[in-house]
């Protein structure tokens, strides 16, 4: 993988670098792939990614404003309960710590 990415930056000046570079970054992947020991997200993961997606989109639309674990729970159209099992399970903290820090995360924006 260092000399796919070594070759990456000696190649950048041509012509076709675009093209090189991005056979490197899928040959890349590749071996990542090939070399992990995960599976492909079953259509289970997928659901929950899409319900931690759409809760996670209503955090970041809505952070300035007062949020409830109750109207968090709501953008995923889930309960309160399942909620907090989907973000302990894939992003590791409870949506109130997500939201928190989020806004801390935000404010060092500006």
């Amino acid at each position: 993988m260092l000399e796919l990415i070594q070759s990456m930056y000696r190649e950048k000046e041509d012509t076709t670098a675009p093209l090189i570079i991005l056979s490197s970054f899928y040959k890349i992947w590749s071996l990542i792939y090939k070399n992990s020991e995960t599976t492909l997200p079953s259509k289970k993961q997928n659901s929950d990614f899409t319900l931690l997606k759409n809760m996670i989109g209503y955090i970041q639309k809505f952070y300035k404003k007062k949020i409830t674990l109750t109207d968090i729970a709501k953008a995923g159209m889930v309960g309160q309960s399942k909620c907090c099992k989907l973000f302990g399970q894939y992003i590791g903290v409870t949506p109130n710590t997500y939201l928190i820090r989020y806004r801390l995360h935000q404010s060092t924006w500006y």
